[in-house]
C-alpha cells in the first residue's frame, strides 16, 4: 500500500484551500475518484494523501490558484496562508489559527484520542445507556450522601450524557479509553464549569453498577477544586419515546432535589455508605479527616510568579 507523505499541517493547509477554491470535501472526493472517508481521514489529520493523490490535488488547486505547485505545500502554515490569498481573519473563521504578523502558527485540531474514544463509545454504547442513580458525598462536606440523577445515551456516532444533583444540571460526551469511560461536560446553563468523571468500564453484555472518581467544585467561597468517589447504579432503560423520556428525566431530577426526603439517600448510605468514604486526613486545619480530596483556599499552593 502506497505511503502517504508527511506534510506539516496539511489538514489546516487543505482546509484553506478548499475554501479558497470554494470545494466541499464532496466534491473533492469525486474530482479525485476517491471515497469520501479518505478525504475525512486526511481532513482530521488521521492520515497523510499519497504522492499520487497529493499530485492531483496540486492540480486542483492550480485551477484556482495560478502558478501553484508540490513544492507549495512544504511552506510554513503563515506562509502557505499567504500564497493561497487566505487572510488571517479568514483563516481564524475556518478555525485555523495564523498569526497576524506571520510568524509559525498554531493549529487548533480535535485530539486523535478523543476521536477514538468517541469511537468506541459509540461501539460499546449499548452496555451503558440508560438511565442511573450516582451517589457521592456532598461537596457541602457535612458527611451526607447526595443522590443523582444521570442518563447515558448513544448520540452522532458516540456516547453522550446529561448529570443533575437537582440544582445544577451538566451535559456532554462519554469517551471509553483503556477500559476506563472518561465523562467530559460543561455547566449547561451558566457555562462556566466543566464536569469531569472517570469510571471503570465493565466486561459484561449489561452495565449494572459502575464505580469511579468524580471531580468539580466545592461548595465552599472559593468554589475550590474537589474529588470523590463515587457509584452509579443502573435505574432503568431510556423510553423510546421522547416525551415520555423527558418526563422521566425530571422525575428523577426531582428525587435529586430533595434526596434527604425521598428515601433513597438512607437507601445509599446502607448500601454504599461505607464504600464512599475515602476519608483525607487534614488534621491541621479540618480537626478530623475529610470525606473527599479538597484544595480550599486555605491550603492552597496557587501563586504568582512574582507573589510572596
Amino acid at each position: 500500500m502506497p505511503r502517504g507523505v508527511h506534510i506539516e499541517n496539511f489538514q489546516a493547509k487543505l482546509k484553506l484551500a478548499l475554501a479558497q477554491m470554494n470545494m466541499s470535501r464532496s466534491r473533492l472526493a469525486q474530482k479525485l475518484a476517491v471515497d469520501k472517508s479518505a478525504v475525512s481521514r486526511w481532513m482530521s489529520g488521521q492520515v497523510q494523501p499519497t504522492e499520487h493523490h497529493l499530485a492531483n490535488i496540486t492540480k486542483l488547486v492550480r485551477g484556482e490558484i495560478k502558478g501553484f505547485t508540490r513544492a507549495e505545500w512544504d511552506r510554513d502554515l503563515a506562509s502557505f496562508t499567504a500564497r493561497i490569498g487566505i487572510t488571517p481573519e479568514q483563516s481564524a473563521s475556518l478555525g485555523v489559527e495564523v498569526a497576524a504578523d506571520g510568524s509559525p502558527a498554531q493549529v487548533i485540531r480535535p485530539w486523535k484520542t478523543l476521536e477514538a474514544g468517541r469511537r468506541h463509545g459509540g461501539r460499546l454504547g449499548h452496555v451503558y445507556e440508560g438511565h442511573w442513580r450516582m451517589f457521592r458525598m456532598k461537596f457541602a462536606h457535612d458527611g451526607s450522601l447526595s443522590v443523582n440523577a444521570v442518563e447515558i445515551m448513544r448520540r452522532d456516532g458516540g456516547l453522550a450524557f446529561r448529570y443533575s444533583d437537582g440544582h445544577y444540571d451538566y451535559a456532554g460526551e462519554v469517551f471509553i479509553l483503556g477500559g476506563q469511560l472518561y465523562f467530559l461536560g460543561e455547566e449547561s446553563e451558566r457555562h462556566d464549569e466543566l464536569f469531569l468523571m472517570i469510571l471503570n468500564s465493565v466486561n459484561w453484555p449489561d452495565a449494572g453498577v459502575l464505580d469511579g472518581v468524580m471531580t468539580g467544585v466545592a461548595g465552599d467561597p472559593g468554589h475550590t477544586p474537589g474529588a470523590m468517589r463515587t457509584i452509579l447504579e443502573y435505574r432503568g432503560e431510556r423510553p423510546a419515546d421522547p416525551a415520555e423520556n423527558e418526563a422521566l428525566w425530571r422525575d428523577y431530577r426531582e428525587i435529586a432535589l430533595h434526596d434527604a426526603t425521598n428515601g433513597e439517600a438512607a437507601d445509599a448510605e446502607r448500601r454504599f455508605g461505607e464504600a464512599l468514604r475515602c476519608r483525607i486526613d487534614w488534621r491541621q486545619d479540618t480537626g478530623g479527616g475529610e470525606h473527599f480530596l479538597r484544595v480550599p483556599l486555605s491550603r492552597s499552593l496557587s501563586k504568582g510568579r512574582s507573589e510572596p
